[in-house]
């Protein structure tokens, strides 16, 4: 039930969090500095 509420319609799993935390220490976060990232599957622009 919780999906339909998710707006990218699944529930995240472990490799996604690990992307997350290990974003910031990759060669592509050189110009990313002070940000808060949110794994929230997208609840933060849900306009339901």
């Amino acid at each position: 039930m919780i999906r339909f509420v998710i707006p990218l319609g699944r529930v995240g799993n472990p490799n996604d969090i690990a992307s997350i935390v290990v974003f910031p220490a990759s060669d592509n976060a050189t110009h990313v500095s002070g940000e808060m990232i949110v794994a929230g599957g997208s609840m933060l622009c849900n306009k339901r």
